[in-house]
């Protein structure tokens, strides 16, 4: 089999109104037997969440492609420490200060035998997509109100990073996704996912990466952005024959 990726990221109403730039970021990446796809989501709060972001999810993917032949096999223990560890120095290149640069981070590694691993930290979604059924893989981790979340800065992150491994067989798909997009493929409520969540699963069978990623950013920029007013990233790892 063959891992096959692909991701985008756009600006929510609320950013287009106020002229702001993006705080999503999305990214991926494949190498040998390997592929990776990494979402960061800056806070709102910060006024370079977005430079954050996007040096979490390089500096994410560059991580994973040093480490991940261990880390998909390996023990899992100093897996959040040295993610979290490499983002924060990456902020630090920044001429910002690293609180100002805060953001999630959503990641999954696949090998193309179908293992993964999947990475959470703070709020978002993972699903795994299987035919006709979606399942929360990961699900958001809020405070008190829903707005609040952990974030690559918050004191003691590494306790609140969460990892979940597994096999995909053919046909499957892992979907990451902001908490932005988040709330147009699937109601907290009642547990419902949207159809759209399957819809997406089903293209990594049967177009390339960029006829994925150019569909994602169209339905983000027109359908999601409907349902949301905050910034979106969505990323999608299959693997296929």
């Amino acid at each position: 089999m063959e891992p096959q990726i692909a991701f985008a990221a756009c600006r929510g109403t609320y950013h287009i109104q106020s002229d702001l730039p993006c705080q999503d970021s999305a990214g991926g990446r494949k190498w040998g037997d390997f592929a990776a796809v990494v979402l960061a989501d800056g806070a709102g709060s910060c006024p370079y969440a977005q430079q954050g972001a996007m040096a979490a999810v390089e500096t994410t993917l560059k991580l994973l492609e040093e480490k991940g032949a261990d880390w998909i096999c390996g023990e899992t223990g100093p897996i959040p420490c040295a993610v979290i560890s490499a983002c924060l120095e990456s902020f630090a290149q920044n001429p910002y200060e690293p609180q100002e640069q805060a953001c999630t981070l959503l990641f999954c590694l696949i090998h193309a035998d179908g293992r993964y691993l999947c990475g959470h930290l703070g709020d978002g979604y993972l699903f795994r997509i299987s035919g006709e059924t979606a399942c929360v893989l990961s699900a958001p981790e809020n405070g008190e109100a829903l707005n609040e979340t952990v974030f690559v800065t918050s004191p003691k992150a590494e306790e609140h990073f969460r990892l979940t491994r597994g096999v995909l067989q053919r046909g499957e798909a892992i979907l990451l996704c902001s908490d932005g997009a988040g709330e147009a493929l699937y109601a907290r409520d009642d547990g419902h996912c949207a159809p759209a969540l399957l819809r997406m699963g089903a293209w990594m069978g049967s177009h390339s990466q960029e006829e994925i990623s150019r569909a994602l950013s169209y339905n983000l920029d027109s359908v999601f952005r409907e349902k949301s007013l905050d910034d979106m990233s969505i990323a999608l790892v299959s693997c296929r024959s």
